[in-house]
């Protein structure tokens, strides 16, 4: 056997300074041919084989990998040390993080609320098979009840209802098709356009304003039908946010108008998937947030919506939205421009007006489906704007500024509310408290005459404006008054608890079916009706002979109906359908067999 030569007399100068062996030798590679060395490759080494292991094990080992690199790609901080901390970073630094993730695993998932439900819930909800469907029905029926004040399932009636409502759920599951979503309707370039002039003509408000050029937007339909032109994902939602807005305030008769409205929102809230992953420290971006916030709560996708709001945040921190009125030395915020006092006045109050709608869906985030806040007491200093922003009074905007000064003194209560139940332990001030928030949210409805409100409205922006208004005092003034130690959990109802459910949703009737060919989503019932329909429910089930059995549950089956055809567009959201039937059946069986 002929000896092995050393490294130098094997390889030629090329092979030496890629650090290689030739890996030929019949024949010998042209360099080493040309100065006469002979190549000699050395065998690899056989790789020894690793015993197979387990399918479970293996699974394991994947897992165990995952869970490190989630840990590697979360941000180090806190939650509290990054809302701290964010309110000092600059734009470019904030920018630069955008593409790693916002959230630590405890912020994003779904919490209890303050008053946990009892247990009965959690079982039902996981006989279910699919994710989506226990989030939905968590987020739009299961949620609300600890905050009615007493556990609809302790009565058997209403309890075999629901379970046999989650059977038939799992049986619609089965047989769920993943292509039953309806594709997007056609919405011609010209009635796009007739709407964004109609959008930017009737706009007159500072706050919330498309942050694009109208003739921009006017160009968006023809861009849309060339193939080779790609849109991001901000500019078609400011696109589809300003034509959905024309929509709402169009004066003609539109055909199909509510279906068109449900049409777009369905496409910005699967378009909010892709644009919550690009999202990039900028006005467009920041608007484009409020629109998806939106569109994806009035799709019941709640935890979408979440992730949308702690970008809105995120975005309004580095953009000076929460400093607003610091006592700051140096250049004027990201937010603010560098132009005359007065322009910088409208810029502030511009953005006061806007904080504090973020500062009030904080709250709705935190009450109704157990988020955390967002907002930290004490991290912002904003002070209230003047309403009409640009001190200039205009008709167009008078429901605004109504509905502004109404429901963040509403926000105020709330953020009390929310407090009382976090820190005040003793019964005696819990319900004087509450007693004196009762009060508080009283004299508001008393400050605005419903009848005449309503009467005056001619657009469909303006009369949800009013809806919000009393509807919301409505639910408050019910939880108020069922959360009072003597109140939580009596078997029986107050009649003054039962009146005020039945003029919140004798109100909702009202309104919507007043309103013709206009858009009613099916968030009217987990946002605004849920309370007051269990409140009913249990009226009925506690003393079904009671003098208005009987118009309750007509007011129960109207807004079961109402759900019934807003899930014929939206056959995913089936499953609320599903259970509140079930509900109402139970109730008027319990009125059949005490007769």
């Amino acid at each position: 056997m002929t000896p092995r030569r050393p490294f130098t007399q094997i390889s030629c100068t090329r092979c030496k300074s890629k650090k290689i062996r030739c890996n030929r030798v019949h024949p010998c590679c042209d360099k080493c041919d040309a100065i006469g060395a002979e190549c000699i490759y050395l065998p690899r080494k056989t790789r020894a084989k690793k015993p197979r292991t387990h399918e479970k094990d293996i699974l394991a080992s994947i897992l165990d990998r995952l869970d490190r690199l989630e840990d590697h790609c979360m941000l180090s901080k806190e939650p509290a040390d990054q809302y701290d901390d964010s309110s000092s970073m600059s734009v470019s630094t904030v920018d630069s993080e955008t593409h790693r993730s916002l959230w630590k695993n405890d912020i994003m998932t779904p919490l209890k609320p303050i008053r946990p439900m009892r247990s009965a819930v959690y079982p039902l909800l996981n006989r279910l098979k699919k994710d989506q469907t226990k989030a939905l029905l968590w987020s739009t029926i299961f949620c609300q009840l600890p905050y009615v004040g007493f556990d609809v399932f302790e009565h058997e009636m209403c309890r075999n209802a629901v379970e046999n409502a989650v059977t038939e759920i799992q049986l619609w599951e089965d047989m769920q098709d993943s292509g039953l979503a309806h594709a997007p309707i056609p919405i011609s370039k010209e009635m796009a356009k007739r709407w964004i002039n109609l959008y930017f003509n009737g706009h007159q408000f500072e706050a919330f304003r498309v942050p694009l050029d109208r003739d921009f937007l006017l160009s968006i339909p023809d861009l849309l039908e060339i193939p080779h032109v790609t849109l991001d994902a901000t500019s078609q939602i400011l696109y589809y946010s300003a034509v959905v807005q024309g929509l709402f305030i169009d004066p003609e008769p539109v055909p199909d108008r509510s279906n068109l409205v449900r049409s777009i929102y369905q496409l910005v809230a699967n378009m909010g998937e892709s644009w919550v992953n690009s999202v990039q420290i900028t006005v467009p971006d920041l608007y484009a947030s409020f629109f998806v916030l939106s569109v994806t709560l009035e799709n019941c996708r709640t935890e979408l919506s979440w992730r949308s709001f702690g970008h809105t945040i995120t975005i309004a921190r580095a953009l000076g939205y929460l400093t607003v009125d610091a006592e700051t030395k140096g250049p004027n915020p990201p937010g603010f421009p560098d132009d005359s006092p007065y322009a910088q006045e409208i810029s502030k109050n511009r953005m006061r007006f806007e904080f504090w709608h973020l500062l009030r869906m904080d709250c709705v985030f935190r009450l109704h489906f157990g988020k955390p806040a967002m907002i930290a007491a004490g991290s912002w200093a904003v002070n209230f704007p003047d309403p009409s922003i640009n001190g200039v009074t205009h008709m167009s905007t008078r429901y605004i500024q109504i509905h502004f000064l109404a429901s963040m003194r509403l926000t105020l209560v709330l953020l009390k509310y929310l407090d009382l139940l976090e820190f005040t332990a003793d019964d005696t001030v819990f319900d004087e408290s509450l007693d004196n928030l009762a009060v508080e949210v009283e004299s508001i409805m008393r400050d605005w005459n419903a009848d005449e409100l309503f009467n005056n409205t001619d657009n469909h922006i303006d009369l949800r404006i009013c809806m919000d208004i009393f509807v919301s005092c409505y639910k408050m003034l019910i939880m108020f008054h069922q959360y009072k130690k003597g109140n939580h959990g009596r078997p029986v109802l107050s009649e003054k608890t039962l009146e005020v459910a039945r003029a919140s949703m004798t109100m909702i009737q009202k309104i919507v079916g007043s309103s013709t060919n206009q858009y009613w989503g099916i968030s009217i019932y987990f946002m605004y009706e849920a309370v007051p329909f269990f409140i009913l429910c249990w009226g009925i089930l506690a003393s079904p002979t009671h003098k208005d059995a009987e118009a309750d549950l007509g007011l129960m089956a109207w807004l079961g109906c109402f759900v019934e055809k807003t899930v014929v567009e939206q056959p995913d959201k089936k499953a609320i359908s599903i259970v509140l039937k079930a509900i109402i059946s139970c109730c008027r069986n319990a009125m059949f067999d005490s007769r």
